[in-house]
Order: structure tokens, then C-alpha cells, then sequence
């Protein structure tokens, strides 16, 4: 096992290296700003070839967590904070202006927010089947959402709806 990265799992390699790097960043090893290690240094760590290595990278890029400065290198994101307004933002006003948290915190902040939806059916994986308390077989919207703001990723959600209970509304829709 090369430096973490399981060759029999089922998960790729690429994400493999993805989850460890964001890991690293999670855990503050690269701090805000700070240069991750070169291609080549993540080639020979992870005894894989560059195309890998860009793949696991790109991942961090469409997750909002790096910047990638061609020539340079590639570095941790600083982020200026999302703040969240209390209760305001989920008020009666916000709501039926279409708004959620996410773009009701977005636009306070004078930044511009969009999103982009993923809808499918599908099944639950087998820890969220279980908190669901869904049968063998039953089957889960789910709905995956990508935030950006002024056109940068800052958060991801993963939501996974009982279809019985979702089925023809319009959350089904994108």
C-alpha cells in the first residue's frame, strides 16, 4: 500500500489521493494558502502516474478546495467567510422570495450566488438505508447540490429522500 492508497479497493486511486489530501487540509497540515506538494512529489508518494495524480486534483478543484495557478503550483484556498444571519434568513420574507439559507447568507454577504442540482433515483447506500429505516429494495431521490459563490464552490449536499414519500413533487425537479 502505497503511503494509504489501497490498489484492491473498489474506490479509484484518484479519489483515494483526493480524500487524503483533503483530509491533510482539514486537519490544517495545509493551512489556508499554503502550496500542496508538486505533481511530481505526489507521484512518487502515491506510486502513480500523473494523470492520477491531475485527476485526484482536479476533484479538489471542482470541491472549491484548492486554486490551481498554472506554473506556479497549486495552493489551499482562502475563503472569506459565509456568514449565517440567525433566524432572519429562514424568515416568512426569504421564503417566499424562493430563497434558502444558502442564497439568502450568499447575497447578505454581496456575493453572488447559484447552484447547480443533480437529481436521480437510485439506492441509498447501505448506512443511510439503515438510518432511513428503508426496506431491501426501497428505493431514494437523491439530490446532489454544488454552491457557488461569485462562481466558486463552497459547499457540497447530498440528500437522499425516501422516494414513497417524494415521488411526483416538485422536489423531484431540478
Amino acid at each position: 500500500m502505497a503511503d494509504g492508497v489501497d490498489r484492491s479497493s473498489d474506490r479509484p486511486v484518484y479519489r483515494q489521493i483526493a480524500d487524503q489530501l483533503r483530509d491533510a487540509i482539514a486537519r490544517g497540515e495545509f493551512a489556508s494558502g499554503a502550496k500542496l506538494p508538486s505533481e511530481r512529489v505526489l507521484m512518487q508518494r502515491y506510486q502513480t502516474s500523473r494523470v492520477t495524480v491531475r485527476q485526484a486534483i482536479a476533484v479538489l478543484g471542482a470541491e472549491g478546495l484548492i486554486d490551481i495557478e498554472h506554473g506556479r503550483g497549486v495552493f489551499v484556498r482562502t475563503r472569506p467567510p459565509l456568514r449565517r444571519l440567525g433566524h432572519e434568513r429562514l424568515g416568512r420574507h426569504e421564503r417566499e422570495a424562493g430563497k434558502g439559507a444558502f442564497l439568502s447568507d450568499t447575497g447578505a454577504a454581496g456575493r453572488e450566488p447559484s447552484s447547480e442540482v443533480q437529481v436521480e433515483r437510485g439506492p441509498a447506500p447501505a448506512g443511510i438505508a439503515e438510518r432511513l429505516r428503508l426496506a431491501g429494495g426501497d428505493q431514494v431521490l437523491i439530490r446532489r447540490r454544488r454552491m457557488l459563490a461569485d462562481g466558486q464552490p463552497v459547499q457540497l449536499a447530498t440528500s437522499y429522500l425516501p422516494l414513497r414519500l417524494v415521488e411526483g413533487t416538485q422536489i423531484e425537479e431540478v
